[in-house]
């Protein structure tokens, strides 16, 4: 959306969402919004987070809410209100009270970057080993210290909420805004940053129960100059456990061995099949440790009803089709490569 006249967080559920209304009659009588024929027509998205339980079931925002709250906003050096207001009253995050955040900084660009987060997560905010934060020692932002031991202990010793798939209340809504000119591909790539946040400072993130909703705001003040190809990336904390390293994710498995079930492809083969891998003298390490694993005999075939397939680099494991369970491997078809894989399939 090329251009947003105000941004809606509410509680409430679907029943929050009237509180747009409330923004929008504002935002008219200020005469903001699309310029059509017969006035304007304010652009205003909304997202919502489920709190009806907390306070009772009629406890929702009205359209007279985000009036309020619209005034409330543009006042002259009105502070911005956190915690246990707005839309944070019924918010939770784990088996901890959730809330309303803010958190701004300057670039050293020039640009100043400002994110507001509904934290109504499934998941932790808060190290129970710790009782900090998750994150909270990235580059000593917070300076937090840690709370008392036996706060600590009474915070490893609260209860886990139920389980979350059985109550689907969760979810995170924010909203980024910076003064730089950021087109909106940009904007897009900002959002799936701040989604990168989130997964590092909740635990677990992105459940199936987790509506998690972020919106992006550039205000096009302050033009920035591109960064240049021989620029540095930005180095990516890429987990808080010390020695962990993203090589060691990266490196493929030694084999691939799944099921074979009946009806595998093609459908001619004759019960019983087996599927064999053959490879170059410089991977029989692979081929060793398949056998070692159980998925090769002596002679180097598949045992029946097992599909083993060393996955070369560019090559995709092998993928279901449609139809009855069939697993299909394609054949290796260059002859060139330094591994040959021929490949049959089992109809056990």
């Amino acid at each position: 959306m090329r251009f947003v006249d105000a941004v809606l967080l509410a509680g409430g559920s679907a029943y929050g969402l009237a509180a747009a209304d409330g923004v929008m009659r504002w935002l008219e009588e200020q005469e903001r919004g699309v310029a059509m024929g017969g006035g304007v027509v304010p652009i205003v998205p909304a997202a919502v987070i489920f709190d009806l339980p907390v306070g009772g079931w009629q406890c929702r925002p009205t359209d007279e809410f985000g009036y309020l709250a619209c005034a409330a906003a543009v006042q002259e050096g009105a502070a911005m209100g956190v915690g246990n207001v707005g839309a944070g009253v019924g918010a939770r995050a784990g088996a901890l009270k959730g809330g309303v955040g803010t958190a701004s900084t300057a670039l050293p660009s020039g640009v100043t970057v400002g994110a507001l987060a509904v934290v109504n997560a499934a998941g932790e905010v808060a190290d129970r080993a710790t009782g900090l934060p998750w994150m909270a020692d990235l580059a000593h932002e917070f300076g937090l210290s840690p709370p008392p031991p036996e706060q600590v202990g009474a915070f490893a010793r609260l209860p886990s909420p139920s389980d979350p798939l059985e109550e689907p209340l969760n979810t995170v809504i924010a909203v980024v805004a910076t003064d730089a000119a950021l087109s909106p591909a940009a904007c897009r790539r900002v959002a799936i940053s701040a989604h990168d946040g989130l997964a590092r400072s909740i635990r677990p993130a992105h459940t199936p129960v987790d509506g998690d909703a972020v919106f992006v705001l550039a205000t096009g003040a302050v033009e920035v100059e591109p960064p240049s190809p021989s620029s540095k990336p930005v180095p990516a904390a890429f987990s808080p456990r010390r020695g962990w390293s993203p090589r060691s994710a990266s490196r493929p498995p030694i084999a691939w061995r799944e099921r074979c079930w009946a009806g595998c492809w093609p459908p001619n083969r004759s019960p019983g099949s087996r599927a064999t891998a053959t490879c170059c003298p410089a991977h029989s390490a692979d081929e060793e440790s398949a056998r070692r694993a159980g998925s090769l005999d002596d002679a180097g075939n598949a045992l029946e009803g097992q599909l083993w397939v060393r996955p070369l680099r560019g090559h995709p494991p092998p993928r279901r089709r449609s139809g009855p369970r069939r697993w299909w491997a394609p054949p290796r078809s260059s002859p060139s490569s330094c591994c040959s894989t021929s490949s049959s399939w089992s109809t056990r």
